[in-house]
C-alpha cells in the first residue's frame, strides 16, 4: 500500500488530504484480522453452520451426509453477518485496535464532517467508504493484497506462478474519471502497463487452475470442512454469535489453527462421533478422499454440465443405485470462480448503470485523455478469460482408508456409470 500511495499519480490525487495515507496503510495492515482459522475455508465453514447447514445433515429426515454439507461449503458476500470483512470492521471500530489508533490519530475530516480514525479505517476495510480510490487500492482486481498474496504464495508453495512485475505495474498507476459515472477510478496507463497486468491476470488464473484448485488441496479442505462442521454441532467449536462476544478479547486470540486441530484430535480421542473419528484419521494419515471424476473447465459462464445434477439429492440417489454403491459414501463439489472481472455488455456505459463492475475490475487510461476502459473489453486473451469461469466438478470417494488402487471398487463403479452419463449427455446449445 504505501508503494501504490508513493506514485505520483495518487500523491497529486490525495493532495490536501494526505492523512489518508496513514489510514490507508493501517487498512491494508488490518483488514484480515477477523478471519477465522484456515482463512476463507473457515469462512466459510461457519457461513453454512449459522444458514442451517448442519440441520441439513443432522435430523431424521436428512437426505444429505456431512461430507454433502461439507462440499456445499461456498463464501458470504462481504455484507453478510459471518464475513470476515464483518469480523474485521467490528474489531477496528472497537477495543484495543480503536483504542490504539483513535489515540494516536484522533478524528480527521471524512467528508461528512469529523470522524473517528478508526471508524474511517473501518468503513475502508468494510466498503462503505465513499471514496472509490480507497476502495481500489484495498479491493479491487488490482488491489494490494492481490499483489502481495500472489507472489507470496507462490514462493510459498515453490511454485513458478504469480512472479508477476509489480514494481513496474505500480509504477504505472494512473487516476482517471469516468465521463458516465463522475467517478475518479485507479487504472493503468494504457500505454506502457497493458501487458504488465495481462501477464499479472494470466499469472493468476494458473495460480487458481494449479494451486487453489488443485485436486488434493480440494480434498483435504472437504475433510477438514466436515470435521470442523461436526465439532459446531457438537458445540466443541463456538458458534458465531459465541464469536462476536469475544471480538476484542483474550479469548479470540485463542480462536486460531492449533485450537481447531485440538479439538479434532480430543473428539477422536472421545470417539465424539464416528465420523469425526474417521476424518481426523484420515487427516492425520493424510488418506484423503479418492476422486472418481474429475472435471477442470475454462467455460462461458453459466455453461451446462452432465454432473450438474449432482447438486440434486434425487440425483445424487440415483446415479448410488445405477452404480450399486451406498450414496453417501460418495459426494459431488462444484466450485466456479471468476477470474479477471468481466467485460461490458457494450462498449459505451459497460452494460449497467452502477460503477460497481467498473469499480471492481482491472482499468487501463490513456496518459493523456485520462478516460477510463475496461481491459476486459480489449480484444484479445484477457476479453476471452473475462466471458468464462474457472469451473471445478469433481466427485469424491470415501473408500476404504489406505485401499490399494486395485481396490477402489466404489471409484470405478462411479467412474463406470459417469462415463455412460456423460456420453449420453447434449448440451444445450450456446447463444
Amino acid at each position: 500500500m504505501g508503494l501504490m500511495l508513493s506514485q505520483p499519480a495518487l500523491k497529486e490525487y490525495f493532495e490536501g488530504r494526505e492523512y489518508l495515507f496513514q489510514l490507508l496503510r493501517l487498512a491494508a495492515l488490518l483488514h484480515d484480522i477477523g478471519h477465522y482459522p484456515f482463512s476463507h475455508l473457515g469462512e466459510n465453514i461457519w457461513t453454512t453452520a449459522t444458514e442451517g447447514g448442519i440441520d441439513r445433515y443432522f435430523n431424521e429426515a436428512a437426505e444429505e451426509t456431512l461430507f454433502d454439507v461439507a462440499a456445499s461449503v461456498s463464501r458470504p458476500g462481504p455484507d453478510a453477518a459471518t464475513s470476515h470483512e464483518t469480523l474485521t470492521a467490528s474489531l477496528v471500530r472497537d477495543g484495543e485496535v480503536q483504542a490504539v489508533v483513535d489515540e494516536y490519530l484522533g478524528p480527521v475530516d471524512s467528508g461528512d464532517g469529523p470522524e473517528a480514525a478508526s471508524v474511517v479505517v473501518s468503513r475502508i476495510i468494510d466498503g462503505s467508504y465513499p471514496d472509490l480510490i480507497c476502495r481500489d487500492l484495498l479491493s479491487g482486481d488490482l488491489d494490494c493484497d492481490r499483489l502481495d498474496y500472489l507472489i507470496r504464495d507462490s514462493g510459498s508453495a515453490a511454485l513458478t506462478y504469480g512472479q508477476v512485475d509489480v514494481p513496474y505495474l505500480i509504477e504505472n498507476l494512473l487516476v482517471a474519471e469516468h465521463p458516465t459515472f463522475q467517478q475518479k477510478m485507479l487504472c493503468i496507463n494504457k500505454r506502457h502497463g497493458k501487458q504488465a497486468v495481462e501477464h499479472y491476470l494470466i499469472g493468476r488464473y494458473y495460480h487458481y487452475a494449479q494451486f487453489v484448485t488443485h485436486k488434493t488441496i480440494v480434498s483435504a479442505e472437504l475433510l477438514l470442512a466436515a470435521g470442523m462442521l461436526e465439532l459446531i454441532r457438537l458445540e466443541r467449536l463456538p458458534s458465531i454469535e459465541e464469536i462476536k462476544e469475544t471480538l476484542g478479547t483474550e479469548r479470540f486470540l485463542e480462536f486460531t489453527e492449533p485450537s481447531v486441530w485440538s479439538a479434532l484430535y480430543e473428539a477422536r480421542r472421545s470417539c465424539a462421533s464416528d465420523e469425526l473419528v474417521e476424518i481426523v484419521e484420515r487427516l492425520m494419515r493424510r488418506d484423503f478422499l479418492k476422486v472418481a471424476w474429475d472435471s477442470t473447465e475454462l467455460e462461458r459462464c453459466g455453461s451446462p454440465n452432465f454432473l450438474d445434477s449432482l447438486q440434486e439429492v434425487g440425483s445424487k440417489k440415483a446415479l448410488a443405485a445405477r452404480a450399486d454403491v451406498d450414496p453417501s459414501l460418495f459426494c459431488f463439489k462444484k466450485e466456479v470462480l471468476s477470474l479477471v472481472g468481466r467485460a461490458p455488455a457494450t462498449e459505451s456505459d459497460g452494460g449497467d448503470d452502477s460503477p460497481d463492475p467498473w469499480r471492481k475490475s482491472v482499468k487501463l487510461a490513456d496518459p493523456e485523455r485520462k478516460i477510463p476502459e475496461l481491459l476486459a473489453s480489449q480484444d484479445g486473451l484477457i476479453h476471452e478469460l473475462s466471458l468464462r469461469e474457472w469451473v471445478t466438478r469433481r466427485v469424491f470417494v470415501r473408500e476404504e482408508p489406505r485401499a490399494e488402487k486395485d481396490q477402489r471398487t466404489i471409484v470405478e463403479a462411479l467412474r463406470t456409470e459417469l462415463a455412460d452419463r456423460e456420453l449420453s449427455f447434449e448440451p444445450e446449445p450456446e447463444a
